[in-house]
């Protein structure tokens, strides 16, 4: 399957309709939680690399992989 980029990824998420502030402080921390050095140092050495999207971002990223996944995977 030359096409496929298969990709293991970890994101965090909350209940349908979680509300907005929540949703921004989460963001914020994550954010922030990602950006220490220290945090990225240690990820790094477990093997994983770190990045940060935001709650849309990551929505959008969700969709696209299940989207590319039901192509593959029809039923």
């Amino acid at each position: 399957m030359p096409a496929v980029d298969a990709q293991f990824w970890v994101g965090v998420s909350g209940p349908p309709r979680l509300p907005a502030e929540i949703v921004d402080t989460w963001n914020a921390a994550l954010k922030e939680l990602l950006a220490e050095k220290s945090v990225q140092e240690k990820l790094l050495n477990s093997g994983v690399l770190p990045s940060y999207l935001d709650s849309k971002a990551m929505r959008d990223k969700v969709e696209r992989d299940r989207t590319a996944t039901r192509t593959l995977f029809p039923n």
